[in-house]
């Protein structure tokens, strides 16, 4: 499995990197919003982890590109910003879901079923 985790706080990427490590997940890394969308358009990602606050360009405007571009993008805002309004935002601009960054856990649960489905082969 292939993940692009964007979040501008190098901590939080990290973190991230360090709890969904595995043999067979691959990491790469986006700064912001502008930088997710060249590097989704320069590799094949089964999933990326999207961070909604972002400065340059922000996570909404950066899924709202990618998933019009790649209708099969499998795109998930991590966020500290876990109000009904920013779930709307993030859900209405192509996420799939959204996971609190304070409940990392969750997501470290949905990652590993995907990868048990990538290896399945009912991805999307």
């Amino acid at each position: 499995m292939r993940i692009l985790i964007v979040d501008d706080q190098p901590k939080v990427r990290a973190m991230l990197r360090t709890l969904l490590a595995g043999a067979e997940i691959e990491f790469d890394e986006a700064v912001n919003g502008a930088d997710a969308i060249t590097r989704y358009a320069h590799g094949r990602w089964d999933l990326v982890l999207m961070d909604v606050r972002m400065p340059v360009m922000d996570g909404i405007e950066a899924t709202e590109h990618i998933t019009a571009v790649d209708r099969h993008a499998h795109v998930v805002a991590v966020t500290d910003y876990n109000d009904e309004d920013c779930r709307r935002e993030a859900l209405d601009a192509g996420c799939r879901k959204l996971f609190g960054k304070g409940d990392l856990m969750s997501l470290r649960t949905y990652v590993h079923e995907l990868l048990h489905s990538t290896r399945a082969g009912s991805m999307n």
